[in-house]
């Protein structure tokens, strides 16, 4: 099997992060498009090409610009770190529950305690926690 193109992986991370920003499963997604949740797990890895239709009508499920799901790729096919972010697991909610925290100390006390958390993995080679219940965000503890 051939590697995906770097431009179908970043058209498929923007997807996902939209979808997540919107509070929508690959399954919401998936039917307001007529396709499977698979095809758009599929399009999401950039393993298949989205089609122009499908780009179009997503992109109007999603309100953005067909645009907005390409971006400027940097000429070497990378992805810009933003998109690659907002696609990871519970992005979307730590970035939603972030815009509530106004308190400046509050904020930085937030980012060392990820950070430190972050290094913490790092260090112990700590492999990334399943989901919980098999859903894709974060639940409250």
């Amino acid at each position: 099997m051939s590697t995906p193109d770097p431009i179908d992986v970043q058209v498929g991370a923007r997807l996902r992060a939209l979808r997540k920003m919107r509070k929508l499963s690959q399954s919401d997604l998936a039917s307001a498009l007529g396709l499977s949740f698979q095809q758009v797990q599929k399009y999401e890895n950039g393993t298949n090409r989205i089609s122009a239709s499908k780009l179009w009508q997503a992109a109007e499920l999603l309100g953005v610009q067909v645009v907005d799901l390409f971006g400027e790729a940097p000429a070497d096919g990378t992805e810009r770190p933003l998109y690659g972010l907002l696609a990871a697991p519970g992005a979307s909610e730590l970035l939603t529950a972030w815009v509530n925290v106004k308190n400046r100390d509050q904020r930085n006390a937030v980012i060392a305690l990820v950070r430190a958390l972050g290094e913490s993995s790092r260090r112990s080679g700590a492999e990334e926690a399943p989901a919980v219940g098999g859903k894709d965000h974060l639940q409250e503890v």
